[in-house]
């Protein structure tokens, strides 16, 4: 065929030569074989030449109007030149006249359909296309303005768009249809094309109000993005005239979007949608119909709150806000953490009584409302403005001024009752000119005794005694006369004691009691379903530890069975993690099934050896003591030897009792099998030690090595407990950098039984380091070590090769375990209260170390301070952590941790966000009553200046004076 030749030849004109001496049905014949060598030709680097000829050989082929626009719109990016339009002339008129009429419903902006179609319009004199998609390929080539090859016709000459616009034919035409359904023409592209279309109307070319209308309606009826459409509202410029016309539209528009805004989101997601309302600009009448939706935004996000806390505020500035509405708005505003939108709030009210003192009595116990708020700055604000204008109270008012007053922080207490005629009375007993009773219960002239420890006289200890070892105890049983220290300066020297002077007591949460672990699972059945749950994710160390002894039951019992009931399990496997957890299970349950194993299972028989031999170098160290575990409980099942485990706790904590664990080595040695090392290993890990002689007599009368192993185990009370206080503690420096912020722990490791297996020696040995990831620490790592918990935080916690996402989750789980809560565990509820995700973890286990009476306060102030000191961020977030603790009834807890922390923070350069502390200080002191002078609070408020800083430490050394 002569025209794939000259299409090989890149010889565009002779295509078009061959294209003029074929007849329609000649060249129409030519096209599936184009077709074809098109396919050829795409595999191989073409010249642009070649590419041309192709494209004027195909479109030549094409012999109906319906299949050159088909063609067209398939190939609608090729370069239009001159030769396009040779080819196109091959046909006649009407042909080509049908053929931009069929492109026109489908034109873009491109340069090849748009600029076909009005090529064709101008050189056959058809009608113009009056598709939406046409006009805006229009208007968008003339803004373009892109030049055309010789003979392609269209375009028009001029500077800028305008003027092209001015000039060309086609605009009488077009504008009107732009005018008359705009919305995808202004709402899609840049607003440039409205701001032409506005010019146009201007002139004549259209009708203004068919504009305004069509735009309203169209955003009406499908609103488009918000930032979009306040950028037509704004180029638009309504009339007064206009936009009382389009005010039905306006109201449809502005309802529609305060629904968006109450579904809320991120500021990303609202600014568009506030920034379309705020373009609709209604009016205070408007608003005021609309009153209700913006009082339900005062509850969501800050932009969201602060522009409807601006509405609401105009409106009633105007007088058409309800007096119960501005009630409502301020109870939804002023108790919010946002300090901005509260000093708002108090600024306008304020405002408003300069304005009109004749509304002081209701907007003076509207602005009562912050007095409740958690920010002391802001309650002393809204009390000094109030205090400015309570002369304008009535009796009526200033009795709920009165009442609201007991809301505030006891440090103000001296100052409401300056203001409002009487110190107020927070504390519930007394009356409302009389003296603050700030704890409720205690007798006139008496001392509150927080600590349980004294009779009549004695002291007791919160906290504030000195070195790590002190054990805080606010909320034991009360002497009659005793005085509490909350929190002397210790070490630091320059602080005199803060003793509590009136009755108090914390309200602290229950001490836990562990909970026994059932017995061991009934049926196959039951099992499965244990086993499901496991894999599936979940963390129960109590679940988990039934479920694996579970399996070496019933395969001891039933393997057959087992695996039957085990079928539904396995299908779905559960997701590997970089470390060994509960979750992999599914291994144990597989071999008993004598299921494929997983690639890792490999890897655990390979690298763990029943962990007999070392730990794994690529797991945490519990990572590698469960991974021994699990590999030689399918070692169990495969054999058939052992009938259950020895492991299994007793106690959700992990704790395994000591007659428990007697019982069971006694059954195995019945039978005359000897326990699996690791198995045994983990029991005794977790075996709860014991004075009880009759255990102690029982168990030295056993004969085999594991009731030997047992007994001495027992008579030595097993592992020795290890102090993790960094030597120097807290004199010395923290290294540098900076960003470290902490002491590493002394991880000095105790001689471990030669019969235990490395992998569980690992756990409590001379330390080598953890190795791997695990991401986070689980459950289960507390309960390998119950009785141990201050080695496990030494060890695991602060260890910088473990990955700590989500980590102070682990706390309340530390806090419920076992041992000694010495420096590490303190160390961490330190770095949990700076942490900004999980403060109810973190708070959790600082309150159930209290209600323990394990709690050092004084120890864990040290810690907070030195963290803060050197550069460790959070001082804000420490104080609305350790606020979460106070506002659960623990003040005396939270004072002697401010206390211990305070002298070292203000002694030097004060850290960021320490006003925040001394803002808690001082509710927490005012509430358990301590008193004594502590010297850097005193020196820091005799600064001059008014800084927040300084006007709290003024309030917390008049609290403590």
């Amino acid at each position: 065929m002569k025209l794939v030749e000259l299409v090989e030849a890149g010889d565009v004109a002779g295509v078009v030569r061959e294209l003029g001496t074929l007849r329609p049905e000649q060249r129409g014949a030519c096209a599936a074989g184009l077709t074809a060598h098109r396919e050829a030709i795409s595999r191989r680097a073409n010249t642009a030449e070649v590419r041309a000829a192709l494209f004027a050989a195909e479109l030549g082929c094409q012999v109906t109007p319906e299949a050159a626009a088909a063609w067209l719109l398939t190939y609608r990016y090729f370069k239009v030149d001159t030769w396009t339009v040779d080819v196109l002339d091959l046909h006649p008129v009407a042909w080509r006249a049908e053929l931009a009429a069929r492109l026109g419903e489908s034109a873009t902006a491109s340069d090849t359909v748009y600029t076909v179609t009005e090529h064709l319009v101008h050189d056959t004199g058809c009608p113009l296309p009056a598709s939406r998609k046409f006009v805006l390929a229009w208007l968008s080539n003339r803004a373009n303005d892109r030049e055309r090859p010789p003979r392609v016709r269209g375009g028009v000459p001029g500077a800028d768009l305008l003027e092209r616009l001015r000039a060309d034919p086609f605009t009488p035409k077009l504008v009107p249809l732009a005018v008359r359904r705009p919305g995808r023409l202004v709402f899609g592209p840049p607003v440039w094309l409205l701001e032409a279309l506005v010019t146009l109307t201007a002139e004549g070319f259209a009708d203004r109000d068919e504009l305004v209308d069509n735009l309203f309606a169209d955003l009406v009826g499908d609103p488009p993005g918000g930032a979009q459409a306040a950028a037509v509202l704004e180029t638009l410029t309504l009339t007064p005239a206009e936009h009382a016309r389009v005010a039905p539209a306006r109201a449809a528009l502005a309802e529609y979007l305060l629904g968006r805004l109450s579904a809320d989101g991120t500021r990303m997601e609202t600014a568009p949608f506030l920034e379309f309302l705020r373009a609709l600009k209604c009016t205070p009448a408007e608003n005021a119909l609309l009153a209700r939706a913006h009082l339900e935004l005062l509850e969501r996000s800050l932009p969201v709150a602060a522009h409807a806390q601006e509405v609401l505020t105009g409106l009633d500035e105007t007088g058409l806000l309800e007096p119960a509405a501005l009630t409502e708005a301020c109870e939804r505003v002023l108790l919010r953490p946002e300090k901005k939108l509260v000093r708002a709030q108090l600024s306008f009210l304020e405002r408003s009584i300069r304005r009109d003192p004749a509304r002081a009595d209701r907007l003076l116990v509207d602005l009562a409302i912050a007095f409740e708020h958690r920010e002391l700055s802001l309650q002393e604000r809204a009390l000094d403005l109030t205090a400015h204008h309570v002369r304008y109270a009535g009796a009526a008012a200033l009795r709920e001024l009165r009442t609201a007053a007991e809301r505030l922080s006891p440090g103000l207490a001296a100052r409401a009752g300056e203001v409002f005629g009487g110190q107020a009375d927070l504390g519930g007993a007394g009356g409302s000119g009389g003296t603050a009773d700030l704890g409720g219960a205690g007798g006139s002239g008496g001392t509150a005794d927080l600590g349980g420890a004294g009779g009549s006289g004695g002291t007791a200890d919160l906290g504030g005694a000195g070195g790590s070892s002190g054990t805080a105890v606010p909320g034991g049983a009360r002497g009659s006369g005793g005085t509490a220290d909350l929190g002397s300066a210790q070490d630091s020297g320059g602080a005199a004691e803060a003793a509590v002077t009136t009755a108090y007591a914390d309200t602290l949460p229950p001490v836990p009691v562990p909970s026994p672990v059932p017995g061991p699972v009934p049926t196959a059945t039951e099992l499965a379903q244990e086993v499901a749950a496991v894999v599936a994710g979940d963390q129960d160390v109590v679940a988990f530890e039934r479920a694996l002894d579970g399996l070496v039951r019933h395969a001891h019992v039933d393997r057959a069975a087992l695996s039957e009931a085990l079928e539904p399990v396995m299908r779905i496997r559960p997701k590997e993690t970089y470390d060994w957890v509960q979750a992999d299970l599914y291994d144990v349950a597989a071999a008993v099934r004598g299921d494929e194993p997983r690639a890792r299972v490999g890897l655990l028989h390979r690298v763990v050896h029943l962990g007999r031999t070392r730990p794994s170098s690529s797991f945490s160290l519990a990572g590698s003591l469960l991974a021994a575990r699990l590999a030689e409980a399918m070692e169990i099942v495969e054999s058939g030897t052992q009938p259950f485990l020895l492991a299994v706790p007793t106690l959700s904590t992990g704790a395994l009792d000591a007659a428990v664990l007697l019982e069971r080595i006694s059954a195995l040695d019945a039978l005359g099998v000897e326990p699996a090392p690791v198995d045994l290993a983990q029991a005794l890990l977790r075996v709860t030690p014991t004075s009880d002689d009759e255990v102690l007599r029982a168990a030295g009368a056993l004969d085999s090595p594991a009731g030997r192993r047992l007994a001495h185990w027992l008579r030595e009370g097993g592992l020795p407990h290890q102090d993790s206080e960094p030597k120097g503690w807290p004199h010395c420096k923290p290294p540098k950098p900076a960003s470290q912020g902490w002491w590493t722990p002394v991880r000095p490791g105790a001689a471990i039984d030669p019969e235990f297996p490395l992998a569980a020696a690992a756990l409590v040995g001379p330390y080598v380091g953890n190795n791997g990831l695990a991401d986070p620490i689980r459950p289960f790592w507390v309960a390998q070590l119950p009785h141990h918990r201050e080695e496990l935080m030494a060890r695991d916690y602060f260890e910088p090769r473990v990955s700590q996402t989500g980590w102070p989750r682990v706390l309340p789980l530390v806090a419920e375990s076992g041992g000694p809560a010495g420096w590490s565990v303190h160390l961490a509820v330190a770095f949990g209260l700076l942490w900004r995700m999980d403060t109810i973890a973190v708070v959790d286990a600082l309150l159930v170390l209290a209600a323990r009476e394990q709690l050092d306060g004084g120890l864990l102030g040290r810690q907070l301070e030195a963290l803060l000191n050197y550069e460790w961020p959070g001082a804000g977030r420490a104080a609305e952590s350790l606020r979460t603790a106070a506002e659960t009834g623990a003040y005396a807890t939270v004072w002697a941790v401010l206390a211990a922390a305070l002298p070292g923070l203000l002694r030097d350069t004060p850290v960021r966000g320490l006003a925040e502390l001394l803002a808690l200080a001082v509710e927490c002191a005012s509430r358990c009553g301590a008193r004594g002078e502590i010297t850097e609070v005193t020196a820091t408020a005799a600064r001059k200046g008014s800084s927040l800083l300084v006007k709290n430490a003024r309030l917390l050394r008049d609290t403590l004076g």
